[in-house]
């Protein structure tokens, strides 16, 4: 007699229904011959792809990031800074703050999946990398002020998408 075990056996009140259980219908039923139109209740029905497929498709933000990280440091290491201090705005730095802006949103982008966060951070991070260039005392009120316009401008942005998607 060969006793056989199984790691994962279910309780025997639960093994006679194993059917897994049916979704709702994604067409609204209505006597009216409305064929065709989606139920409010089951707008999100349809499931979103495992986080790893959806970092798989997003993959190319992350190469451009790392080339825009790249260029940033070939920029600190090879360029002299009076070079491009005064490049269309005077002691802006503008070609150094353009791909770290690039590098921050592409890799913001892919890290958080979400192409406005993205961006979100990329400002907040260009901000504070401009005004350390200008000589700016960066304190945690500087931090406050600019997290707290950052977060108005996502709160906001969630508002107008919630309300444009009824």
């Amino acid at each position: 007699m060969v006793a056989r075990f199984q790691l994962f056996q279910l309780p025997p009140s639960n093994q006679k229904n194993m059917t897994p259980p049916k979704g709702k219908s994604r067409l609204k039923k209505s006597g009216r011959g409305k064929a065709g139109r989606r139920d409010r209740s089951d707008r999100h029905a349809t499931p979103s792809p495992p986080r790893s497929k959806r970092y798989l498709r997003h993959l190319p933000l992350l190469f451009l990031g790392v080339l825009f990280y790249s260029l940033t440091g070939f920029i600190l290491g090879n360029v002299q800074p009076a070079a491009i201090r005064d490049f269309l705005v005077p002691t802006a730095y503008l070609p150094l703050l353009g791909v770290v802006f690039l590098g921050a949103f592409f890799s913001a982008a892919f890290a958080l999946l979400h192409t406005r966060r993205g961006l979100l951070v990329a400002l907040g991070v260009t901000t504070l990398l401009f005004l350390k260039l200008q000589a700016v005392v960066l304190t945690a009120e500087v931090f406050a002020v600019i997290a707290i316009v950052l977060a108005v401008v996502e709160i906001t942005a969630v508002i107008l998408c919630k309300l444009r998607s009824r």
